[in-house]
């Protein structure tokens, strides 16, 4: 889901750039221009950052999704024989009532546990041969999407700490824009918060907003 305020801001940065690369020779823009200009590229930069890791989370979790079906089958199918030639009832709960693929993984892992003590056998073998790869393939990819949403995380943060410093810049800069080329102007009404009809000669209630960012 796009975060709409988070849009808005990286229109307005990239607004700000075009303003201080067209206006910077006027002495308020030329003044805080470079400075509010760097801001707002390096909250671009933190949002497609935040982008790339937003997709690369999602890929990870879709790949994770798409190994726990073999290893539920795996698992399900190894659980039934174990109870059946073992006579253990406790060897673990059926996968759909595990709630976790840590759940999931932990009784794959007891499950494979007690088929290696008859790896020999007829019967255990073909399991261990399933259940094995299906194990590997499932934890490798459930490991991925774990750094993927740490990863997240941390983009996260630095977007929201990006976005908090372009904000602070922009109304100083705002209302430069708006001395220098007037209120009417395009480039002024391209920046302008939408959020107050208060003008911004005022500092106490023009202030920037920084949106709450919703974690993964």
């Amino acid at each position: 889901m796009v975060d709409k305020s988070m849009a808005i801001r990286a229109r307005r940065a990239a607004r700000v750039q075009a303003i201080v690369a067209t206006h910077g020779t006027k002495p308020g823009i030329g003044a805080v221009g470079p400075d509010t200009a760097e801001k707002a590229a390096r909250f671009l930069a933190a949002d497609q950052a935040f982008a790339k890791a937003s997709a690369s989370w999602s890929r990870e979790l879709d790949e994770a999704q798409v190994a726990r079906g073999p290893l539920c089958e795996a698992y399900d199918t190894a659980r039934t024989v174990v109870m059946a030639r073992l006579r253990q009832a406790s060897v673990g709960a059926a996968a759909v009532t595990l709630a976790t693929p840590d759940d999931l993984l932990q009784a794959t892992e007891t499950i494979e546990g007690l088929l290696s003590e008859y790896a020999d056998e007829a019967w255990a073998k073909p399991l261990l041969d399933v259940i094995g790869p299906a194990l590997d393939t499932a934890a490798a990819e459930w490991t991925e999407a774990v750094t993927a949403k740490s990863a997240l995380a941390v983009a996260r943060e630095a977007r929201r700490t990006a976005a908090e410093a372009f904000d602070l810049a922009l109304v100083g800069f705002r209302r430069v824009v708006r001395a220098e080329l007037g209120r009417t102007s395009p480039e002024y009404q391209s920046i302008r918060s939408r959020r107050t009809t208060v003008d911004d000669e005022m500092p106490a209630t023009d202030e920037p907003f920084v949106s709450a960012v919703t974690p993964a």
